[in-house]
């Protein structure tokens, strides 16, 4: 769970990490999403390209050179447009 660090405070992330899978609410499609946050284990192109998945690290939406986990969620462009139009953000 380091990587969610970047997001959370440590106190914020002790809290998200007790919740219970069951009872975080929406599709399972959204449940699973989250659990893969939380471990650390969404695939992204960084890790398909060091698993020999595919050739490239780069972010599939943007372009940028290294899709990480932070990139998927935090810093690429596109990204920022879903957060803001779901959430308002």
């Amino acid at each position: 769970m380091n990587s969610i660090n970047v997001f959370l405070s440590e106190t914020s992330l002790q809290h998200v990490a007790a919740i219970h899978p069951p009872s975080i609410g929406g599709p399972e499609k959204v449940k699973s999403f989250i659990l893969l946050v939380l471990q650390g284990a969404l695939l992204t192109n960084e890790r398909r390209m060091q698993r020999k998945m595919t050739d490239t690290d780069e972010c599939g939406l943007c372009g940028n050179d290294n899709e990480t986990l932070e990139h998927a969620l935090r810093d690429c462009v596109l990204a920022n447009l879903v957060w803001k139009g779901v959430f308002g953000l």
